[in-house]
């Protein structure tokens, strides 16, 4: 299209030259009507070019574990477990480690059933809060964790 425009361009020139040259208004407005019509190549070159620009850097792009909340539910995916806001605020500033899986929605418990067969990357369970992905209504980790943390000894945490 690009191409086509300069061509067009290089046309409509050649026309208003000599359409000047001759005072031949036929030539003027033939001059300007492929000017327009090079414009509207150009623009739609352009367009296409940035589609496919776009595709293209959307194919390139990595697979991310951040991309948890854009993915849908999978029918094996269990539910959510059940949290009131002062535990999920809790939960969200806790370090230990759970385990999601990339394209899963939910963060488990090392031991959960749910990861069996299934490659997982342990995180803070703060970064997997923050990077869109709720708790496992299956192992229950936030409860689990909230309990550790509460029942060990001075206020220390497990493993901290």
């Amino acid at each position: 299209m690009v191409i086509a425009s300069v061509l067009l361009i290089a046309v409509a020139g050649v026309l208003l030259v000599v359409g000047l040259i001759r005072f031949d208004g036929v030539l003027l407005s033939s001059a300007i009507g492929i000017s327009a019509l090079a414009a509207a190549a150009l623009l739609l070159g352009t367009r296409r070019w940035v589609r496919a620009t776009r595709r293209t850097v959307g194919r390139a792009a990595p697979r991310s574990i951040g991309r948890a909340k854009a993915r849908p539910v999978l029918d094996d995916e269990p539910g959510i477990e059940p949290l009131d806001s002062e535990q999920v605020a809790a939960v969200g500033a806790l370090t230990e480690t759970v385990v999601v899986v990339d394209g899963r929605p939910r963060y488990h418990l090392a031991d959960c059933p749910h990861l069996l067969g299934r490659a997982g990357e342990a995180l803070p369970v703060l970064e997997a809060v923050e990077l869109g992905f709720t708790a496992c209504a299956g192992c229950r980790p936030a409860t689990a964790l909230l309990a550790a943390v509460g029942a060990s000894p001075s206020g220390s945490r497990p493993g901290g």
